[in-house]
């Protein structure tokens, strides 16, 4: 029996339905969810009873799992509803339940498809506006399959005309509505020619997974809807072209990407980075670079957390460690020695050169060598979940036309004035389903199975618009709010208020990064400050200006509190001055230091008690020696002229004591002296 067959005797059963207990309504939830738990992780019930059948699969003798569970949810609905005996056999419903549930009848319940689609096709598919969106426009349902590439049954009743236009009409009413559409309702109205046309046409949706029904877990009443997925990307507004502004209450510029390779080369300087074998930094190694980086703004960060914001790509601090890490390695910053089964990583000369240069020459070098392509894969192909940084390349020099998003990105930008900002939502939203690269490239069969090779299987534009629109959205994201804004190319702006959208201006750093102009220009107002902290006299440093380098610096010979934000602590003691002390600060070294980055002079009683610390500092030298007691002074110059010829000499320290050092040990001693005539007791 077809789907919309058994939708016309669930029909004739929902009056009955009306009187069905909760109880047995209750059971009947659970038993539809099973599988759907079974299946994924779907929170709308129903959605991958329908979906997870595999509905175009050629081949679906072979899985007795995947057979039949396109119709399972219309299956359970009878089968519970007949075992609670609520149906009288007026009608025979009692002998047709049994007759539905057969073997060979549910062979016949399986749409055939072709090629053997796999089943994350379908489901993308039809979670996609193409799927209905392709069949309201369709003048007949041929005419949509092909357009779907799908085969469907060899004979259905939609197939004519007059029934395809009231299928037609019937998802139209349900995309109209924000919320489900109750069935039983639905049916008693006449808009439709009845409750047996109406439940024919509603089967005929659902076999073609227009529509999918599930229950209302409160009370348990049949509803419909499009796939929800579907639904809110179809009744989205339209996308329209944002509006740039003047200027922003509060603005933040800083390029992170120079400033934590800065983190990560003096932290490695103060104590060397053990890498294991596998290529991977020990997890308190991490965590100390991690905690050392400074962390981008509260209302910045609060972006994240709306899934439709383009802030949604920002860098976590875990991934910014693991990108400097690996940017100073591929640029040859960092160098390892090998020592078993870890490696230290230390400073080479190359980066001690860079930890020299001013903040300007810093993203200079870097910047030109991202253009350049003189980094060796500075930004590696990979999967956008496992790597923030990943997915697509800024190099110029790349064959794929697809990895190089400067002239792309530079195109978006270009279109609006320098000195503005733009609203992120709105320009990938806007971007992203404008002129974009990758429907462009479509046809290139090479590109095609890159793209399906790095995030997943995908369909062709006409099927899946959402997943190539999602694809150019992230590499907007990407080049511009991780590369760009890294490298203090991008400035970002907000009002001060908890709702107000978050906008970005590409600077003079970030025009010259994409190419817009030749000539690299530093801006100096939002540049961290040469002396951003302040020395006061109870020894607390207050830092009066943002600044990772001075504090990873001045931790090193203070107690450390916060990670180098405005207004963050950080604690001259005894303690900490005597822990420098031991790693080879000296007291010039630290005066120094302090006297760099201080806005004001340093106060005298610092000075004093600092000075006063390292004074008291001494070093001693500590080895391992052998006395050898004598009963007088004659034995005691004849067992030192044993030793005469070692290194170090043996020294008399008495009439008596003679010592004895170096790599000895008793036993060689003991041998010589009794070679000697003299025995050791």
């Amino acid at each position: 029996m077809p789907v919309h067959e058994m939708f016309v005797l669930l029909g004739k059963m929902m009056p009955a339905w009306q009187q069905t207990p909760r109880g047995t309504r209750e059971t009947l939830i659970e038993r539809l969810t099973y599988p759907i738990n079974v299946i994924s992780r779907s929170t709308v019930p129903g959605v991958e009873a329908l979906v997870a059948g595999k509905w175009l699969d050629a081949d679906w003798k072979k899985s007795e799992i995947r057979r039949g569970k396109a119709c399972g949810l219309v299956w359970e609905i009878l089968r519970v509803l007949e075992r609670s005996g609520r149906f009288s056999d007026d009608a025979g419903i009692g002998l047709l339940l049994a007759e539905i549930f057969t073997f060979e009848q549910r062979d016949q319940l399986v749409i055939k498809g072709r090629n053997n689609q796999l089943h994350q096709r379908v489901e993308l598919s039809v979670r996609s506006r193409a799927w209905v969106s392709g069949f309201l426009a369709a003048p007949d349902k041929a005419t949509w399959m092909k357009q779907m590439h799908l085969q469907g049954p060899l004979h259905s009743p939609m197939e004519e005309q007059a029934v395809f236009g009231m299928v037609q009409k019937l998802v139209k009413t349900c995309l109209e509505q924000s919320h489900p559409l109750q069935v039983e309702q639905a049916a008693n109205s006449t808009d439709f020619g009845g409750r047996e046309t109406f439940y024919r046409l509603l089967g005929l949706a659902v076999e073609h997974l227009l529509l999918i029904p599930f229950l209302d877990p409160e009370t348990r009443d049949l509803l419909v809807m499009i796939e929800p997925t579907a639904h809110r990307s179809l009744r989205r507004p339209p996308v329209v072209r944002p509006v740039p502004v003047e200027a922003k209450e509060e603005t933040f510029r800083w390029p992170w990407i120079v400033e934590d390779i800065v983190v990560v080369l003096t932290q490695a300087a103060f104590k060397p980075l053990r890498m294991k074998t596998d290529g991977g930094l020990y997890t308190q190694d991490i965590a100390e670079v991690a905690s050392a980086i400074m962390p981008l703004p509260e209302w910045l960060l609060n972006a994240q957390s709306h899934r439709a914001d383009s802030l949604a790509y920002l860098p976590t601090s875990l991934a910014r460690t693991d990108f400097a890490v690996g940017l100073a390695l591929r640029s040859k910053f960092l160098g390892h020695d090998r020592d078993g089964s870890w490696r230290e990583l230390k400073p080479t000369v190359d980066g001690q050169t860079f930890l020299s240069l001013s903040p300007c020459h810093r993203v200079r070098q870097l910047s030109d060598a991202m253009i350049a392509s003189q980094v060796k894969e500075p930004f590696a192909p990979a999967h956008p979940f496992s790597n923030p940084f990943g997915g697509l390349q800024l190099s110029k020099e790349q064959k794929s036309p697809l990895r190089d998003l400067r002239p792309l990105i530079a195109q978006a930008v270009a279109q609006y004035p320098a000195e503005s900002y733009i609203p992120t939502e709105r320009f990938l939203w806007y971007h992203g389903t404008k002129d974009n690269p990758y429907i462009a490239e479509a046809g290139n069969r090479g590109i095609w199975k890159a793209l399906c090779y790095s995030f997943g299987e995908i369909g062709t534009p006409a099927s899946q618009p959402e997943r190539w629109e999602d694809l150019w959205i992230y590499g907007l994201a990407v080049a511009l709010f991780h590369r760009v804004a890294g490298m203090g190319g991008v400035t970002f702006g907000h009002d001060r208020d908890a709702n107000a959208p978050v906008h970005f201006q590409v600077n003079a750093i970030g025009r010259y990064l994409l190419g817009l102009t030749a000539e690299f220009v530093y801006d100096q107002t939002q540049a961290v400050p040469e002396k951003p902290l302040l020395v006061q006299p109870n020894f607390e440093v207050v830092f009066v200006a943002a600044s990772p380098t001075a504090h990873v610096l001045c931790g090193q010979f203070c107690e450390r509190s916060g990670k180098g934000a405005v207004g963050n602590l950080l604690k001259i003691t005894k303690k900490s001055i005597i822990r420098a002390a031991s790693a080879g600060w000296t007291v010039e070294r630290v005066v120094e230091t302090l006297a760099n980055a201080s806005s004001k002079p340093l106060p005298a009683n610092v000075l004093h008690e600092i000075r006063g610390w390292f004074g008291g500092v001494r070093r001693v030298q500590a080895h391992h020696c052998v006395l050898v007691t004598c009963p007088d002074a004659v034995t005691a110059d004849r067992v030192a002229s044993l030793y005469a010829h070692t290194e170090p000499r043996p020294r008399i320290l008495s009439g008596h004591l003679v010592e004895l050092s170096g790599s000895l040990n008793i036993a060689e001693i003991t041998n010589r002296l009794h070679k000697a005539g003299i025995f050791v007791s």
